[in-house]
């Protein structure tokens, strides 16, 4: 008994110490105004050599000179989000498709859906954070999602992946992201995050 005390202790200390570290590391934007995204995957920004999506932003604030944006699999444990920074567009409420360089499509093979996590972070002239939005979409396959565009233009009733989707009502969950000393989304390393405010904004 006393050989198993004395692994359960140190267990149940590494325990109370990760959960006391996940409770205070949460809602690290929860200062900043949101920001309302809509967005989705349409065929055009489906797998290697596609276009990013567009992203309809609402609540965006005067003063912003860049975007910072993020896309994230979360259908997966261990993955290495995509970021891009980009200069404001001159409609400050849209990023049009196309506007991320570089950008790789998600390409969900058959009977498989992934779900993505796009954040927005709004940036000032001088770098100050102004606003964050983030949003999550399902993706399914490419072959369904073929059918599905070969449907609605039969029916005359085609996706113009230029246009963002309609905004989501505002009364569903806002789940602040987790950050820097989570198990699943610590997508950057400690020494270079540090006791930042906005790990989102670190390099």
């Amino acid at each position: 008994m006393a050989g198993v005390n004395r692994i359960a202790a140190p267990l149940a200390l590494a325990l109370t110490a990760a959960l006391a570290a996940c409770s205070a590391t949460r809602g690290i934007y929860d200062d900043l105004p949101r920001l309302r995204l809509a967005t989705r995957i349409a065929l055009a920004n489906m797998c290697a050599g596609s276009q990013s999506p567009t992203i309809g932003i609402a609540n965006a604030p005067a003063g912003i000179a860049r975007y910072r944006v993020r896309m994230s699999n979360v259908t997966v444990l261990w993955q290495s989000p995509s970021e891009w920074t980009i200069a404001a567009p001159t409609e400050p409420g849209l990023i049009p498709i196309g506007a991320l360089p570089g950008y790789s499509g998600p390409c969900p093979g058959d009977q498989q859906q992934f779900s993505y996590r796009f954040e927005v972070l709004a940036l000032g002239g001088g770098g100050q954070p102004l606003g964050y939005g983030i949003t999550t979409i399902r993706v399914r396959s490419v072959n369904d999602l073929a059918q599905e565009t070969w449907r609605r233009a039969a029916r005359s009733e085609p996706l113009d992946p230029t246009k963002p989707p309609a905004f989501e009502a505002e009364d569903g969950e806002f789940v602040m992201p987790r950050r820097s000393g989570d198990d699943i989304f610590d997508d950057r390393p400690r020494d270079r995050v540090g006791d930042t405010p906005y790990p989102f904004l670190v390099r």
